[in-house]
């Protein structure tokens, strides 16, 4: 037996009670911190399980897919990005999605190249940056496609205000953890950065929900954008888990500190959420 650790950015609120009624009739749904117990031995039930994680923090988890979970009895853990809740800031991969769409343009010049305007392309350039140049080269991309700055407000991407975090946080089905203050991927960051963001980020959270915050999710959380120093930032700063985006199960022993999660795409049907789970997967191509 294996714990299987999903996890979600967006989806629509009928395609996830899809999920949960087929989660729900095939595992267990647990918090995360029942499945660390289990990984860390302390448990000794041997039950299918699976934890439904989400990243990011936005509006939507709140409006949409928190009555479901309420209604299925499911337990969550939103990874919130503390500098962006109660705000109307978007951020960086979302916020070059809506300049794209408010341009309309087909091809753009940054910094000497030329670009299709495609929004995977352009996220997946600024990711290999350092962080400030990453936000240097975001902003001269909306220079530009010749957009005002946007804001999250009426997009799919706008976050949850500290009032709506506060009343997830109260809810015994979700969990709050941490995501940084501003999303840096921290491989791409000075370590004294990393210490902040990974820090502050766990204070600010704990002081507005008054509230303990155990949990830690890596930004992008690939293999590469976390290293050993980062993970002892991670435990130094008192989390007592944290999650990747490596897709892997979880095995009883495993890293409390680099726990790997499966990816759920918004579009998934429950036949490729089945898949995804039993490790029937494939690639394109």
């Amino acid at each position: 037996p294996r714990v299987t650790i999903l996890t979600y950015h967006g989806i629509s609120a009928a395609n996830f009670e899809r999920h949960l009624q087929w989660l729900t009739t095939h595992y267990r749904i647990v918090s995360l911190g029942e499945a660390a117990r289990w990984i860390s031995g302390d448990d000794r039930d041997e039950g299918r399980r699976v934890v439904l994680t989400f990243d990011d923090g936005y509006k939507s988890f709140h409006r949409d897919l928190w009555p479901l979970l309420r209604k299925y009895r499911a337990p969550a853990t939103l990874f919130a990005v503390s500098h962006f809740v109660g705000t109307d800031r978007l951020l960086w991969w979302d916020l070059i999605d809506v300049m794209l769409t408010h341009a309309n343009m087909r091809v753009v010049e940054v910094w000497g190249q030329r670009w299709i305007c495609n929004c995977d392309i352009l996220v997946a350039h600024a990711k290999t940056l350092p962080e400030t140049e990453k936000l240097r080269w975001i902003e001269d991309l909306r220079i530009a496609l010749t957009v005002a700055l946007p804001a999250s407000t009426d997009t799919p991407f706008e976050p949850c205000t500290w009032d709506e975090l506060r009343e997830l946080a109260a809810d015994p089905l979700v969990t709050i953890g941490g995501h940084t203050c501003t999303h840096p991927i921290l491989t791409r960051v000075p370590n004294d950065v990393a210490q902040r963001e990974i820090t502050t980020g766990r204070e600010i959270l704990q002081d507005k929900l008054q509230l303990p915050v155990n949990s830690f999710g890596y930004p992008n959380g690939r293999a590469s954008d976390f290293d050993v120093a980062h993970i002892k930032l991670v435990q130094d700063a008192g989390f007592d888990c944290a999650v990747s985006t490596v897709e892997d199960l979880c095995n009883r022993q495993d890293d409390l500190f680099r726990l790997p999660r499966k990816n759920v795409s918004g579009q998934f049907t429950t036949a490729a959420l089945d898949c995804k789970l039993t490790g029937l997967w494939w690639r394109a191509g």
